[in-house]
């Protein structure tokens, strides 16, 4: 193109008021519409912060009654509300959950029997607790619970004749020289709870130990009060108490002398594991081998015999 044309058109755009330039910034400013836009990263000013849908957290206490309620209208579906057919089932409830939390479940059976018993009259032969799943989960019924890392099941099992006799045998002895007892060994029996119609084997300081307001004891496993040894001076005349259930076995039971809240101690020691048995109304299962510390140096040895 000759100068002269270069010129003409020149002129021409400034007349019509437009350059190149101006069409090249246009062409930006429009490109740069077109583009979409970038939200800054974050909340924008004003804007209520997005939160992510979660289920809020309960405690033990709240899983142990969400549970209850729950496989209380399980039975309701199993059993019509009809008690009179539940006395002669034996049920397992088994938990589904790691096995550390299901260790602070360990007397939950009775609590639930005694749930049932109340709210339905629906009383059972037996109850037992047990960790995990069934092998077949077509054979019990699931409940419904909405925990979360929590799976709950019934299953309903045949009664077996010839455990209804089946008689529960244990000992009591002194680990080490960790203290003394009156005796050298004590002998435990579910037949003599039965016959002697007591529920428990009590245990303290002393056979006969006098006790405040002048209340009668006898301690069925005594620690040695005579020699007045040093390890045993800890242990309380009322400290603990050694019980038997079908449900669970035999199990400890601490006493108030033996509490924490009466400035002592009872613990179970289960090879690695340490159990702090400390609430009064918590029944602790007993396992052969286990050791339980009185106070601050006295360790007795439980053994299954039977």
């Amino acid at each position: 193109m000759s100068i002269i044309h270069k010129i003409m058109n020149w002129v021409g755009n400034l007349l019509l008021g437009e350059s190149p330039k101006n069409n090249n910034a246009k062409k930006t400013v429009s490109s740069q519409q077109d583009l979409p836009s970038e939200k800054p990263e974050g909340n924008v000013v004003g804007e209520k912060p997005k939160t992510e849908d979660k289920k809020p957290e309960i405690n033990s206490v709240e899983i142990r009654k969400k549970i209850k309620k729950c496989t209380l209208s399980t039975l309701h579906s199993l059993y019509m509300t009809n008690s009179e057919n539940c006395k002669s089932k034996q049920l397992i409830v088994w938990i589904d959950t790691d096995k550390t939390t299901f260790k602070s479940y360990s007397d939950f059976g009775l609590e639930l029997a005694d749930y049932w018993a109340v709210e339905s009259g629906y009383v059972f032969e037996k109850v037992e607790l047990k960790c995990g799943k069934p092998e077949n989960e077509q054979d019990a019924k699931k409940v419904e619970v909405d925990i979360d890392a929590f799976s709950v099941y019934i299953q309903e099992v045949e009664a077996n004749p010839e455990s209804e006799n089946i008689v529960k045998k244990a000992c009591i002895s002194i680990f080490g020289n960790k203290g003394s007892l009156l005796q050298e060994q004590y002998e435990l029996s579910s037949e003599v709870l039965e016959k002697e119609h007591r529920k428990y084997y009590n245990i303290g300081r002393g056979e006969f130990p006098d006790m405040e307001g002048g209340n009668y004891r006898q301690n069925h496993i005594a620690i040695d009060n005579k020699n007045n040894l040093e390890a045993n001076k800890y242990v309380s005349r009322a400290h603990a108490r050694i019980g038997y259930s079908e449900n669970i076995g035999f199990y400890l039971q601490v006493e108030m002398g033996g509490s924490r809240l009466s400035g002592n101690r009872t613990r179970i020691f289960r090879g690695e594991d340490k159990i702090e048995v400390e609430n009064v109304e918590v029944k602790e299962p007993l396992h052969d081998g286990d050791l339980i510390e009185l106070g601050k140096a006295v360790v007795l040895k439980f053994v299954e015999t039977e």
